[in-house]
């Protein structure tokens, strides 16, 4: 997808730039006089102007939009990872405590075989 934008974006400047240079080269190379020649590329270069912002507001738009897309998928990305490691967490303290309850319930064992055996002596 990456790339896909790269090229999008690389064929929007060759555009933009291209019709710079034809507009240029058209107002140059027309026979005017120099009167309506200034003001032909006053108003041209106005018009690149209209239609650079119109290129930058909606590359900020986009911008925003993929930055709100990033946000959100970082988020469930966290939110997962979170509940994740609870679940994780809840796991091993319930593995510790059965091992505790066995270590309790084979100590105890020992012990009572420990002291059998004492009192059979």
């Amino acid at each position: 997808m990456s790339e896909n934008n790269n090229n999008s974006n690389g064929f929007l400047k060759g555009a933009i730039v291209g019709g710079i240079i034809g507009a240029a080269a058209a107002l140059l190379l027309a026979p005017k006089s120099g009167r309506e020649l200034r003001s032909d590329l006053c108003d041209t270069a106005q018009k690149v102007g209209e239609k650079t912002k119109d290129i930058a507001c909606d590359l900020g738009t986009k911008t925003a939009d993929a930055v709100k897309s990033v946000g959100s998928k970082a988020e469930a990305v966290v939110h997962s990872m979170k509940d994740a490691s609870q679940q994780v967490a809840a796991t091993v303290k319930d593995a510790a405590s059965e091992a505790t309850a066995q270590l309790k319930e084979a100590s105890s064992d020992v012990a009572d075989e420990v002291a059998s055996q004492l009192n059979s002596n």
